[in-house]
């Protein structure tokens, strides 16, 4: 009988490790001066392709060729 029990016990407890979502491996560390510089990168990138879409880039202005003397 207590064979029995002891089956019943093993199959009805929760095992002691819970397996988690995702990967084996973790990820790789990013230090924090690292995301920092990707981040001001893509806030400078997209500003630049968005005024270059835009057309507001004027071009430089050309010297004048008449004096003001």
């Amino acid at each position: 009988m207590d064979a029995e029990k002891k089956g019943k016990d093993a199959e009805e407890t929760e095992p002691w490790h819970k397996p988690k979502n995702g990967s084996v491996f973790p990820k790789e560390r990013v230090s924090v001066k690292q995301m920092v510089y990707k981040k001001v990168k893509q806030v400078v990138v997209d500003f630049v392709e968005s005024t270059a879409k835009k057309g507001s880039v004027s071009p430089a202005p050309e010297a004048s060729n008449s004096n003001h003397e």
